[in-house]
């Protein structure tokens, strides 16, 4: 099977669809909640959130959701630039040798 990579902006737009229709449904959700402030007054109250197991709705997974959204922006926001040193070759360093600043030769003696 091949495959194949989406470009950057895709992903964004994607990213940002999700989190729009994310926020949605809380600002749906919170709205229609019996609360002095809710709007939906037409329908019953929302309390399926507020019973077990549902509560792991509101609590846990709207915010692991959330987490995935912001992380994704991170990842993508370090895509098409090199963040990470390298070898002044511009390879990888080689095999066995010693970084600078940790020469053994260079410890202090004593102690």
């Amino acid at each position: 099977m091949m495959r194949r990579t989406l470009p950057t902006w895709a992903l964004h737009v994607w990213n940002v669809m999700g989190l729009a229709l994310l926020v949605n449904i809380v600002a749906i959700a919170d709205l229609a909640t019996p609360v002095p402030f809710r709007v939906f007054t037409e329908g019953p109250p929302n309390l399926l959130p507020g019973t077990f197991p549902y509560v792991w709705l509101p609590t846990v997974l709207v915010q692991l959701a959330l987490v995935g959204h912001l992380l994704l922006f991170r990842r993508l926001r370090g895509v098409g630039g090199n963040r990470h040193p390298v070898a002044p070759d511009g390879g990888l360093p080689k095999a066995g040798r010693i970084p600078t600043g940790t020469d053994p030769s260079n410890r202090p003696t004593g102690a």
